[in-house]
């Protein structure tokens, strides 16, 4: 892999938030997968590369380009983000993509079973049910609730209930 097609300066790519999006797509079939890289400027002048898989369930990932120990030139920074770039975006087409569409046909048969998704910034999403996982071992996305009101969710364990109805909540 390389980023001949990345053509932003320093100044537009570290500074500017213009986004870098790398896109391949295979001569069999109509299938283009999208990356995204874009940097953003934190707390403390802290700047943050962000590589997202900009499709369906797509992970991302974040490298910080900086500290305030360091005094990196925005030249220096961009270096460090297309080293880093270069080693996350064939990840993510090569793993994390092919692992989104598994992820993406486990949803709709889920969905197909009665289960609906509950997730931050859905118009479903109730508070009352984050706050029994939060400092848990277990990531907080997704979570799914039954017509029933059971709710299961996928963990670094697996899938499984945590054992909350809905109507114990209220």
């Amino acid at each position: 892999m390389d980023l001949s097609s990345f053509n932003l300066s320093a100044n537009d790519f570290i500074d500017g938030g213009k986004v870098f999006d790398f896109r391949i797509n295979w001569k069999k079939g109509n299938t283009e997968i999208s990356v995204l890289s874009y940097v953003e400027k934190g707390n403390d002048d802290i700047y943050e590369l962000t590589v997202k898989g900009n499709y369906e369930r797509g992970s991302s990932a974040k490298v910080t380009l900086t500290h305030p120990s360091l005094n990196l030139s925005k030249e220096k920074m961009l270096e460090v983000a297309k080293t880093s770039m270069l080693e996350i975006i064939p990840f993510m087409v090569a793993n994390d993509y092919p692992e989104s569409l598994i992820n993406v046909a486990k949803d709709k048969k889920a969905r197909e079973n009665g289960w609906q998704l509950l997730k931050l910034g859905n118009d479903d999403y109730d508070p009352k049910v984050w706050e029994k996982f939060e400092e848990t071992k277990y990531y907080n996305d997704p979570y799914w609730v039954h017509n029933n009101g059971e709710i299961w969710r996928h963990t670094v364990m697996g899938f499984g209930p945590p054992n909350i109805k809905l109507n114990q909540l209220q």
